[in-house]
């Protein structure tokens, strides 16, 4: 991950970005849940958008790009604070001398060996370890979160992008623009299922009631 490579400023500033995109796009999900038809298009229009040819498909575009960013934020700001937490932990523990054995269960440069490395013991091929690795990842964490269909098909993505980046000219964002259409048309296949009643989004307050306080914490 890249957070694991940044300084403990520049995961705060990353945080509090992502924080405030991601409240953002979530405003809009949100005040589609509250919207009088549960409807993209119902949502635009009790904001005042007036109704015109195409509102249909800009609505359902909006809603299916908000719920992609929120996806990837949410993702995002999760691994950038655990990091975080994993990062000064390891700090705090030096400056306050903590035991020898303290510090080397959290520096981050004894995780890989603490696990011995049992997939060599396999016999496979370096790169049939590093595939077996990757949809291993992806598929222990289908059973923590929420969006598992979005989980178990991103093995696939990493597989086939060294072959799709290249076709992208940079000037269209190069990775950057791959990531973002893979992870909006992932999203958009389960985003009902995911923002239905009682799912990811029903433990969020109406609009209505979010205060000051709220909106700008960058916890939610």
């Amino acid at each position: 991950m890249v957070a694991n490579t940044l300084s403990t400023s520049h995961l705060i500033l990353r945080y509090l970005h992502l924080s405030i995109v991601q409240t953002c796009v979530l405003a809009l999900i949100v005040l589609m849940q509250d919207s009088l038809l549960r409807t993209p298009i119902s949502c635009l229009l009790s904001i005042g958008i007036p109704n015109f040819l195409g509102l249909r498909l800009f609505a359902e575009l909006v809603h299916a790009a908000s719920f992609a960013i929120w996806l990837l934020c949410h993702m995002d700001t999760t691994f950038t604070f655990v990091t975080l937490l994993a990062t000064d932990f390891h700090k705090l523990s030096i400056y306050f001398h903590f035991p020898e054995p303290i510090l080397k269960l959290c520096d981050l440069v004894y995780y890989p060996p603490m696990f011995d490395f049992p997939y060599k013991k396999l016999g496979a091929s370096q790169r049939m370890q590093r595939i077996a690795g990757l949809f291993g990842i992806f598929a222990a964490s289908t059973f923590i979160h929420e969006y598992r269909v979005f989980l178990i098909i991103q093995p696939f993505a990493m597989l086939i992008e060294p072959y799709i980046i290249p076709l992208i000219p940079k000037s269209l964002g190069g990775g950057q623009l791959w990531v973002w259409a893979f992870s909006s048309l992932a999203s958009y296949l389960f985003r009902v299922q995911c923002l239905a009643e009682d799912q990811m989004v029903a433990h969020f307050p109406p609009l209505s009631q979010w205060s000051w306080t709220y909106i700008i914490s960058p916890i939610k």
